[in-house]
């Protein structure tokens, strides 16, 4: 009995089905980032009500607190638009869509460490960190492809 999977060939991705997979994945983490910009203007009652119905425990009552969930979500808001226009060209910004996800590796094994240490639900846990650490390598995996595709690419190889 022989072993198929040494048979096989590997088919290779293409650049654009790299650069398409990089800007689906680019507008989708986008989009989910964005949806934080309602949370940045709901009444403070809502922002309450959704931290009793996550956490079972009431948000503090404090200018602070309230700032700093609402600036976070404009912040995220703010960073999902960013990420939806490096979408529109991701030759052109590769390298900016590899250093913001490298930074955001960095950032999801920090919040990681944030969420065990302040005890919030496994659940939370499990799911913030992780799922922005693989959505970051593979946006890193993605341009590095692209940002290879395009340095060998007739288009910018031509003569100024």
């Amino acid at each position: 009995m022989t072993d198929d999977s040494s048979d096989r060939k590997k088919i290779p991705m293409t650049a654009a089905a790299t650069e398409k997979m990089l800007r689906v994945l680019l507008k989708a983490s986008g989009l989910v980032l964005m949806l934080a910009l309602p949370a940045a203007l709901m009444p403070t009652s809502w922002m309450q009500r959704t931290n009793d119905l996550l956490l079972h425990q009431p948000l503090a009552a404090t200018p602070l607190a309230e700032y700093l969930t609402r600036s976070l979500s404009g912040l995220y808001a703010s960073l999902g638009l960013v990420t939806w226009f490096l979408a529109t060209d991701v030759r052109r910004y590769a390298p900016v869509i590899a250093c913001k996800s490298v930074a955001g590796m960095l950032f999801a094994i920090g919040i990681f460490v944030l969420d065990l240490s302040i005890g919030l639900p496994w659940y939370w846990t499990a799911v913030e960190g992780p799922g922005i650490f693989v959505l970051c390598a593979a946006g890193l995996f993605l341009a590095r492809r692209v940002g290879r595709s395009a340095t060998i690419s007739p288009t910018t190889s031509g003569t100024h």
